[in-house]
């Protein structure tokens, strides 16, 4: 065939046809430049259409994100936790759609001519990196890609699976918020639209694998509801079941938390179940009763306040102690007295009762509670109510105003256990019935009774018997009183190892007194004191009267898990008294005989600690004030004598040959100005029953090895300035 036109230019070969390859260069020649136009424009069609579906595909997305963060902050607006897990559950929910779906590799091509190269787009992929750019999630990119190409399993399943045979944390935290389910068959709103995000991005990413997912998701949240509602009210009853209610009540009207150190919860569950269904059953069990009273309140401060009148009720008696006073006052609604929530609840019922008036600013506790209360009545302009109530904090007969008490006040607080910090009481009382004009500014009643129980017996003892006569009403119920009034280092120990009869019988022959007997067996603190009592019973023969008070020891009401002595050891010391042990006078002898050493703890002015040292043969009793050598520099430093204690070497608080010794006995420091302070209590205090701790022991144990790291990082810093000098002076001769 001839060829035309332009064809002759094409044939290269020249003999007068086009073959195959020449065909082709003529065509695209020819007819090119209009393909490669259309083949532009189908791939720019094809783009904008897969960025139309993109975008719009996005914003559906997004907005089910977003719904799903709205419905968890609605429900739970303060659990953080639960705001975290929102994500992973709607990550997972999104993963599983893109795997049932398996769009992943799906391509949109453009560019359908035959001079152009073909362009593949893949929507999906793109939807994915628009919306991880957009929204915080806990995946990447990466570990998607990771995901759905090797198909292993889905990430973030433990928070995010719901199955009606399982679901997830997030579910479990999120149905805990919830309450219990009432029969009814579809969710709260703020659920159905969480429900309803998740199966919509569920469906978006699967490309309709699934339609019935939100459906699937609904059912199987009621089953899970049901089963946890269910679950709960069952954890619900255990606590507040009527045998447990009963003995809750009851130890909160004691104060007594030996047997159940939980009553308090207890108790609050099941006068106010109501409160108890707003909070998660299994967290429930983990909280503390001060805990759950917070929480009420942030959610509802009328039933909070409504639960803590509850427990000033029940537990009245004891507002006349500190501890428990503090307790009740203070650190059960310990953010209310810091300003974090607003006091609305607390004024409008002490405006509608003067019983939980007085209960507040009547007891033994004056400190946060009352000032922070005092200021939300100016705040609110409640000029009445802050008059009524300054009127009655002002006739307080548990808080000392004057730091200088009449003895009259005096006997009034100490009949009441109503000991206040700062002021000796007991000072008052004994030196207006005793009067000493040679007393020691400075001394306390414990060392003016002690200083006659040495010289005098029978008018220390006189003495004594005054204080716990006055203090008789609240000697049983008052821990803290009794604790005060019946020190336990009363029996010196040289007594019962000298069978010193002088010292001893007086004591005896005062027990003789059914009276003073009760006082001492009797009481709520059982200490060393009864079983040295006891002790000298079977050391000067009066073994029949040691069993009389060993009889009204074992009739004490005071739960013996909370005595510092067991009645095992009062019983052995009536049967065998003090055992005498002498201390050898070699070391080798010592070791093989069981040494017994003779420990103290001092506390030093300015040091938060007490330390431990040796006594040796200074006659250190507790209370004396002595002079002992203090840090790695053996600075000499005063310091009172906490407590005296006998011990052999395996028991000793620090190996014997690493404590520093008492240097001699010290005179009572000057009493320093005191000052009007409102009675605080303490920041720390060891709880009641619980093991003394260990005291720390000031060494030169470990001083050689920081001396030794000393020496070496001024060496180290020494050729460090060394290289610098070197490195300035060659850069200068450059």
């Amino acid at each position: 065939m001839a060829l035309h036109g332009n064809e002759k230019k094409y044939d290269k070969n020249g003999d007068g046809r086009l073959n195959s390859r020449e065909r082709w260069d003529w065509y695209f020649g020819t007819f090119g430049h209009d393909l490669e136009r259309e083949e532009r424009r189908q791939k720019q069609a094809c783009e904008a259409a897969v960025q139309t579906w993109v975008q719009e595909a996005l914003t559906v997305l997004c907005q089910c994100w977003d719904d799903a963060l709205w419905s968890v902050q609605t429900v739970a607006s303060n659990d953080a936790a639960l705001s975290a897990l929102v994500r992973k559950a709607m990550a997972y929910e999104m993963l599983s759609g893109l795997l049932a779906g398996g769009r992943w590799s799906w391509t949109v091509s453009g560019g359908t001519g035959e001079t152009v190269a073909r362009y593949a787009f893949m929507p999906v992929q793109q939807l994915l990196q628009a919306f991880l750019e957009q929204r915080s999630t806990p995946c990447t990119f990466d570990s998607v890609r990771q995901t759905v190409v090797g198909r292993n399993y889905v990430p973030f399943e433990q928070e995010g699976r719901l199955q009606e045979g399982g679901c997830g944390i997030f579910w479990q935290r999120l149905i805990d918020h919830l309450d219990t389910w009432d029969g009814e068959t579809e969710p709260p709103d703020e659920v159905a639209r969480l429900l309803q995000a998740m199966g919509d991005a569920y469906r978006l990413l699967s490309n309709g694998q699934q339609d019935t997912e939100p459906e699937r998701l609904r059912r199987a949240f009621l089953t899970q509801w049901r089963l946890r509602s269910a679950e709960r009210c069952r954890l619900l009853s255990e606590l507040a079941g009527k045998p447990e209610a009963a003995a809750a009540e009851d130890a909160v009207r004691r104060w007594d938390f030996s047997k159940n150190p939980d009553a308090c919860r207890t108790f609050l569950v099941a006068s106010f179940p109501d409160a108890a269904r707003s909070v998660p059953a299994r967290e429930l069990l983990e909280l503390d009763a001060d805990d759950f009273l917070c929480q009420t309140y942030t959610r509802d401060p009328e039933l909070a306040v409504a639960m803590w009148r509850k427990l000033l009720d029940t537990a009245e008696s004891h507002l006349c102690e500190e501890d428990p006073a503090q307790w009740l006052l203070e650190e059960a609604l310990y953010p209310v007295w810091r300003g974090s929530e607003p006091m609305d609840a607390v004024l409008a019922a002490l405006r509608s009762n003067d019983r939980f008036a007085r209960q507040i600013f009547q007891s033994a506790f004056v400190g946060d509670p009352q000032e922070a209360i005092l200021r939300a009545c100016g705040s609110a302009g409640d000029a009445a109510l802050k008059s009524r109530l300054e009127e009655l904090l002002a006739h307080n007969p548990y808080v000392l105003t004057d730091p200088d008490p009449s003895p009259a006040r005096a006997k009034e607080l100490l009949q009441r256990g109503a000991l206040q910090r700062g002021v000796d009481l007991c000072r008052v009382i004994l030196l207006d019935a005793f009067p000493q004009p040679d007393a020691p500014a400075g001394a306390s009643w414990e060392q003016l009774v002690r200083a006659k129980l040495d010289d005098d017996p029978s008018l220390g003892l006189a003495m004594w018997r005054t204080l716990l006569d006055v203090a008789e009403p609240c000697l049983a119920s008052s821990r803290e009183t009794a604790e005060t009034l019946l020190p336990d280092y009363w029996i010196r120990w040289k007594w019962l190892r000298q069978n010193d009869a002088g010292h001893l019988q007086p004591f005896l022959d005062a027990l003789q007194d059914e009276r003073f007997a009760r006082q001492v067996f009797q009481s709520a603190s059982v200490s060393a004191l009864q079983a040295n009592l006891l002790r000298a019973c079977h050391q000067l023969g009066r073994e029949t009267q040691g069993a009389a008070l060993l009889a009204l020891l074992q009739l004490n009401p005071l739960p013996q898990s909370q005595w510092r002595v067991s009645l095992k050891d009062c019983e052995q010391g009536l049967r065998e008294g003090l055992v005498s042990r002498e201390v050898p006078r070699s070391a080798a002898a010592a070791e093989e005989a069981g040494a017994v050493y003779r420990y103290c703890t001092v506390q030093v002015p300015g040091v938060d600690r007490a330390y431990s040292y040796l006594t040796g043969d200074i006659p250190v009793e507790a209370g004396d004030w002595v002079e002992v050598p203090f840090g790695r520099r053996q600075e000499i430093r005063r310091g009172q004598v906490v407590t005296v204690q006998e011990c052999d070497r395996a028991s000793a608080p620090w190996p014997p040959e690493k404590t520093k010794r008492v240097l001699r006995l010290a005179a009572v420091p000057e009493p320093q100005p005191a000052e009007r302070l409102r009675p605080v209590r303490e920041a720390q205090r060891s709880d009641e029953g619980a093991e003394a701790r260990r005291p720390d022991v000031p060494s030169d144990a470990g001083t050689r090895d920081r001396n030794r790291l000393g020496r070496l990082a001024l060496l180290v810093g020494a050729g460090l300035l060394v290289l610098v000098l070197c490195l300035i002076w060659i850069w200068w001769g450059h």
